[in-house]
């Protein structure tokens, strides 16, 4: 295998699931942080609110990046293994 052609799709890779999950993790992760800022401001309880918003907001965005992390790599290691025979 040649190792330049490995390391141009790992970085590939590396570029599509670091933007793609921020972007996707980032929009999720400020509409469930705005849904839950909206529901603080109608019940008049933001003291309570905030520290649902800090622990659900990072794990939306987290699980948001996921799919496009494993969409990112499949397409790598396809490629990889397409151009390598």
């Amino acid at each position: 295998m040649n190792n330049k052609l490995i390391f141009k799709w790992w970085l590939v890779f590396f570029a599509i699931s670091a933007v793609g999950g921020f972007l996707a993790g980032g929009f999720l992760g400020m509409i469930f942080g705005f849904c839950l800022g909206v529901f603080g401001a109608i019940i008049r309880q933001p003291e309570m609110v905030k520290p649902l918003v800090m622990t659900i907001c990072p794990i939306v965005g987290m699980l948001a990046s996921l799919p496009i992390s494993y969409f990112a790599f499949k397409f790598a290691v396809g490629k990889i293994l397409k151009e390598s025979n």
